[in-house]
């Protein structure tokens, strides 16, 4: 491929539209092209009418367009030219080669949870109260000094009410809390999208992810052998 190469994404390339944790999906098997073929200047296009979600989804995109230099604004001739492939599959093949640029942000002394209550579909990855509860605490408690925000959808208030938040602020502002995860000094987070960008930066917080044995290794988040420490956890325990 010449460097000017864009490879564009169909919507059977990848059984349908896009899901944030998805976007750093492709971005991975890019990664894996670009090393393939010695060329990191080759780049993919993605329709904004593939975004799954219309707010959240496009916010999620554009901040990875902007913090990255995977994606074209036009299309280009090339297409994959495989169908319906599913990346965390692929991924045990590829490995992870995702990178986002977080370097101009400065770090501050913060910690940012991300929890999941609300996931319509592989529904073991919700957090329970009580584990949402045992985090809060934990944290405020090793870090004594450091800010501590539960970065949420605020809709999904039936959530907070239950929870002992202490000296947690909650923050609902989805492009703040984007920020949160480019500048926090420890990050905490679910199976999401979220933790799949947290490990994806070049300058990672302190990631740690909680995650139900039920899941599936091959979902954990991008680069986690190297920029975070798993923590699972199920209805007959945890290992934390």
């Amino acid at each position: 491929m010449s460097a000017s190469k864009v490879i564009n994404v169909s919507y059977n390339n990848f059984y349908g539209k896009l899901r944030n944790g998805d976007i750093l999906g492709i971005c991975n098997i890019l990664g894996y092209v670009r090393k393939m073929q010695n060329d990191e200047t080759i780049r993919m296009y993605v329709s904004d009418d593939l975004i799954l979600q219309p707010v959240f989804g496009m916010k999620y995109f554009n901040f990875i367009k902007s913090h990255t230099d995977y994606f074209s604004d036009t299309p280009g001739e090339l297409g994959f030219t495989y169908q319906n492939i599913n990346f965390w599959d692929y991924r045990s093949v590829i490995g992870d080669n995702t990178k986002v640029d977080n370097s101009n942000y400065e770090k501050k002394d913060k910690v940012c949870i991300f929890p999941i209550f609300d996931a319509p579909y592989n529904v073991y990855r919700n957090w329970s109260i009580d584990l949402t509860n045992y985090i809060l605490e934990r944290y405020q408690s090793e870090y004594p000094s450091y800010e501590v925000f539960l970065c949420v959808d605020k809709k999904l208030n039936e959530y907070y009410d239950k929870l002992n938040l202490g000296r947690t602020q909650l923050s609902f502002d989805f492009d703040e809390n984007l920020k949160h995860i480019s500048d926090c000094r420890v990050y905490v987070g679910g199976d999401t999208g979220t933790s799949h960008l947290a490990g994806s930066m070049i300058s990672p917080a302190t990631n740690d992810y909680y995650y139900s044995c039920e899941g599936l290794i091959h979902t954990l988040p991008l680069n986690y052998k190297t920029n975070g420490t798993v923590k699972m956890y199920s209805k007959y325990g945890c290992s934390f």
